[in-house]
């Protein structure tokens, strides 16, 4: 019974047009993987041809701990008394606290991730190019802290471990201090000093900043250095004053005016109607009533109370557009105009004027601490006292009037009154939350809240609202974590795993090279140049999904190599028994794939479902195992059955009359 009839309907043009579009994939793929080697051939081109092939962004291969270097953490989360319907969030929300102190120790690329084994929790923290490892596992480990601060400040109560750091830290630097000054007593040269300690040029010292310092430096002249550590509040002070500097200070209130899309801008107003409103002002505006009419209509946060006033200021504290309307106004003048800025129009009424002193120095500063560095304290905010300790609980809940997402907070009876005592004085003002010392909300007082209750709304998304709420029980609720497993891998161990992986692959590739042009002549040649068009396109995908490679990672990417050479291999054969009955190359060929594809396909299969169950059930090292594998798979299958196909198909009738240059017969 005659099963199929082999039919050759490919032309040739069509075969040599495929094969141009998998050389350019193939080009583009080396130059994606590549680069460097990529720009400077461009390079070459354009210097002695006149044409280029253009760059390719140089973006490096991501490498795994063991490759790169690094130190591998292994945390156990302790969840005692956590809902189990909780627990998934709340373990989030402690590996997002841990993320974000990772990034601020500086790590680039960490990876942070949360696991369960056997009913386990755990948070894996890798730290690629990290050589301090204990000051990041102390970074971690400390405690998540949940702050509420405004610009006000409450009685922060110190525990008296925290009194003991910062007495500990400030008798520290005070012996430093006075170290340093007496090597200096005994002829030692201030410069010299200076180097050793890191010192250098201090920010020009006013009254304001740091009185004591500007104290001294107002009663010695230029080029003179302390003879004893100056004692401030952030420190003690070792300097050489330079010289003196006058600015001009402007003290101004303003109206703020501002439109719907303006930047910090809540109003609903468009800018027609702002700018309205805005000429209105400016007619009933008048150094007596300022404050007032800014209390009433201005739309800054925290104007009812302030009247719009903005202090002292100097060049360069402003937007330049308000810069340049104050400067040029005179004392006690109004603008006739409005100031248009990023944040709306603004009427602007400039009170007083003055010129600065201040002195240039430089120096070393031994560093004391203070409550407010316990607490991280940010720029203008300060603690009140209410922090993660007093809160019970955050939920996400709905406007019922827009619908939107809001954040509802709730605390306990300590917390309670903390609260209302902080929105009595806060009212139309901002009360910030910090998480670990960084804000993620700043919401305005409307009233007083006195239930211990209380609503973040805002543009928040659905997501943004549940991320919130994990962050805000994470710190309310800290899960204690316990460091159960710590790996360090040097940078140089790394480096030469990587180089005797590589030198291991690239001897098992040439005698893979050398085996299929032995045994198979020009066809394994042409598969030969497929494989090196595979490893291409495997390795620009690693970099484009992107892959982190690892030892095994690679150890799987050289496996699919192999495969890839089985699936030629049961080609050859096949198209060996084929040439063998007396048919053509060509239609050996056209007879030979289809009917090793079953067997391509059936291992392949069963390698990928090896890969499934690997990538599911492993740990992070197999997990990169497998991935590599199966990608490899993939790319070996489209290589071996499209692109030597092609290649093939190419240059069977070139050798039609040359056959002992194609697939030899077996020897009987």
């Amino acid at each position: 019974m005659k099963l199929r009839t082999t039919k050759i309907e490919i032309s040739h043009s069509a075969v040599r047009n495929g094969l141009i579009a998998i050389v350019v994939l193939a080009l583009l793929a080396i130059g994606y993987s590549f680069p460097v080697t990529y720009n400077k051939t461009s390079d070459a081109l354009h210097s002695k041809a006149g044409f280029s092939i253009g760059h390719v962004n140089f973006q490096p291969f991501r490498l795994g701990l063991d490759l790169r270097g690094g130190a591998y953490l292994m945390y156990d989360v302790n969840v005692t008394g956590v809902d189990p319907s909780e627990q998934a969030a709340a373990v989030e929300g402690a590996r997002d606290v841990i993320e974000r102190r990772v990034n601020a120790f500086g790590v680039g690329e960490p990876l942070v991730q949360t696991t369960k084994s056997s009913g386990v929790w755990r948070v894996l923290v890798e730290l690629p190019d990290v050589h301090e490892v204990q000051k990041a596992i102390d970074m971690i480990g400390a405690t998540p802290i949940l702050e509420f601060r405004d610009k006000n400040g409450g009685t922060v109560k110190l525990e008296d471990t925290q009194q003991q750091q910062i007495d500990e830290t400030n008798k520290q630097a005070k012996i430093a201090a006075l170290a340093t000054s007496d090597k200096i007593k005994k002829g030692v040269k201030f410069e010299d000093e200076l180097a050793k300690n890191k010192g250098g040029d201090i920010a020009a010292v006013t009254t304001e900043s740091n009185p004591t310092v500007f104290a001294w430096a107002k009663a010695h002249k230029e080029g003179d250095v302390t003879r004893d550590p100056i004692e401030a509040k952030d420190g003690y002070y070792i300097v050489q004053r330079g010289a003196t500097k006058l600015d001009p200070e402007i003290s101004a209130r303003h109206i703020l005016i501002c439109w719907n899309g303006a930047t910090q801008c809540s109003s609903t107003l468009t800018k027609d109607e702002a700018l309205q409103k805005v000429k209105d002002l400016l007619f009933k505006a008048t150094p007596q009533n300022f404050a007032d009419l800014a209390k009433v209509n201005s739309t800054e946060p925290g104007a009812a109370t302030s009247g719009g006033d903005l202090g002292w200021f100097g060049h360069g504290s402003m937007v330049k557009a308000f810069e340049d309307a104050v400067f040029a106004l005179k004392k006690g003048g109004i603008t006739t105009t409005p100031v248009e800025t990023e944040f709306g129009y603004h009427i602007i009424f400039k009170t007083d004027e003055r010129m600065k002193t201040s002195y240039a120095l430089k120096g070393m500063v031994f560093k004391k601490i203070t409550a407010d560095d316990l607490f991280a304290n940010t720029g203008d905010w300060k603690p009140t006292g209410l922090s993660g300790k007093q809160l019970e609980r955050a939920t996400v809940e709905f406007d019922p009037n827009t619908g939107e997402p809001t954040v509802n907070l709730a605390f306990n009876n300590e917390g309670k009154q903390l609260f209302a005592d902080i929105t009595r004085r806060d009212v139309n003002q901002q009360v910030a939350i910090f998480l670990d010392g960084q804000p993620i909300s700043e919401p305005v007082v409307r009233q007083p809240i006195l239930d211990g209750r209380a609503v973040i709304s805002g543009n928040f998304t659905l997501t943004d609202a549940k991320k919130l709420v994990e962050r805000l029980n994470a710190g309310a609720l800290p899960l204690p974590i316990k460091l159960v497993s710590q790996q360090t891998v040097g940078a140089t161990l790394g480096a030469k795993s990587l180089h005797d992986s590589a030198t291991a692959g690239l001897i098992g590739f040439v005698l893979v090279l050398i085996f299929l042009t032995a045994f198979y002549r020009v066809p394994g040649l042409l598969a030969s140049l497929a494989l090196l068009m595979y490893a291409a396109f495997v390795l620009s995908i690693f970099k484009f999904i992107p892959v982190t490679l690892t030892l095994a990672g690679i150890a799987g990417f050289i496996l699919s190599m192999g495969m890839a050479v089985d699936a030629n291999v049961l080609v050859f054969e096949r198209t060996r028994e084929e040439l063998a009955t007396g048919k053509s190359l060509s239609a050996a060929l056209e007879e030979a794939f289809p009917r090793a594809w079953n067997s391509i396909r059936d291992s392949n299969a069963s390698s990928l479902i090896t890969c499934a169950i690997l990538f599911w059930f492993g740990s992070s090292i197999v997990q990169g195992f497998a991935l590599t594998l199966a990608i490899g798979i993939f790319a070996s299958l489209f290589t071996a059955i499209t692109v030597t196909r092609l290649m093939l198909r190419f240059i069977a009738p070139l050798l039609k009359d040359r056959p002992e240059l194609f697939i030899p017969p077996k020897r009987s």
